[in-house]
């Protein structure tokens, strides 16, 4: 460095003004994963959605090719996508964080909301029928705002209600919309049941029983419709030790050993399977309704191997056939599920490229 001197010559005057160029971005080699779970999803026509940066991005990976929501001006944290694949919403951090909702096909704002919540939102859910959007925020409470959409196509939605979690740390929020108490929030050591009583929410606390580990809650999906025809939907959440609960009624009703670490997620697989979980020990694990184990993936099988081994993200597409898996470390894999074969999306350190190889 001592020996590094301006030339002596210099035909251009020091200017510390910006350039005078205009950047556009082009294409985004890859999302934000290693802080945040759950953090992709498909849209109706198959093409996935993550996050980089300020950017909501949608990628076509047949034709190579993105559309980008720029509507942020700050990091964007959480996403979710309608049942039907057609709405976004997205959360960002900031002190005053922003919620932006735009079409899930040409990234086209719909709308925009401001001041829900206070330092970033965390978590974000839509209800199954599309209608109702449950955001999780980073205060000091944690606070859960409900939102709706009379029609489903957000242009004319608004906050319904809103309520306090806890001061524990809060991590997701699920909303199972034929449940009595829809709302879900799972976090250090508790999970919290809401529903809508005017313009706040009544809270009820989930049962863990004495015989149950009091843990912190990782991850949620709704399960499947009882035989019995009550109406009242499972949730079947992951666990820092690596056991599935399945809760019926606010409360733990069975406990399922599903990793050797921590269930980082879990979602609800249409047709012939269950239910896929995700952990930090490497593992992809395909589970029938009732939990028995039907397939697993090892994540060292797949190529490129993921320099961690920690899943952070499992989302199944709207028809089925295929869950794409996201690790700490940046690689992005799709996996069709009827012929465990991996297809494989480039991390975020590569050109994108798709290869298939037999698992």
């Amino acid at each position: 460095m001592s020996n590094i001197a301006p030339p002596s010559a210099s035909k251009m005057d020091d200017d510390d003004s910006l350039p005078a160029v205009v950047a556009e971005l082009e294409f985004a080699h890859g999302p934000r994963l290693s802080d945040v779970r759950q953090s992709l999803c498909y849209n109706e026509d198959g093409s996935l959605i993550f996050l980089a940066a300020t950017t909501g991005v949608i990628y076509n990976r047949d034709q190579q090719a993105q559309r980008s929501y720029k509507g942020h001006t700050a990091a964007v944290v959480s996403v979710a996508c309608d049942s039907a694949g057609k709405v976004v919403a997205t959360g960002d951090l900031r002190e005053y964080p922003e919620l932006h909702l735009w079409d899930a096909r040409t990234a086209a704002e719909i709308k925009v909301f401001k001041r829900l919540h206070y330092r970033g939102i965390t978590s974000l859910s839509f209800s199954e029928s599309g209608n109702y959007l449950s955001t999780l925020g980073q205060d000091a409470s944690h606070s859960v705002v409900v939102l709706h959409s009379p029609s489903g196509r957000w242009t004319d939605a608004y906050a319904l209600a809103s309520c306090s979690v806890s001061l524990q740390k809060a991590l997701w929020t699920t909303f199972i919309q034929s449940n009595e108490y829809p709302i879900v929030v799972g976090g250090d050591k508790y999970l919290s049941f809401f529903k809508l009583q005017g313009k706040g929410l009544e809270r009820t606390k989930g049962v863990f029983g004495k015989r149950t580990k009091v843990q912190p809650i990782l991850c949620g999906a709704t399960g499947p419709a009882s035989q019995g025809g009550t109406g009242e939907l499972p949730l079947y959440t992951g666990t820092v030790s690596g056991h599935v609960y399945v809760w019926m009624k606010q409360r733990v009703n069975t406990v399922v050993t599903a990793h050797e670490a921590a269930v980082y997620a879990i979602e609800r697989v249409a047709d012939r399977y269950g239910f896929v979980t995700g952990g930090r020990d490497g593992l992809i694990k395909l589970w029938s309704e009732d939990f028995k184990l039907m397939h697993t993936y090892n994540v060292k099988g797949f190529t490129p191997e993921p320099f961690y081994l920690a899943v952070h993200t499992v989302r199944v597409n709207h028809i089925g056939s295929k869950l794409v898996v996201a690790m700490r470390s940046g690689e992005i894999y799709e996996v069709p599920l009827y012929n465990h074969a991996d297809l494989n999306c480039s991390p975020h350190f590569h050109s994108a490229r798709i290869r298939n190889t037999e698992h």
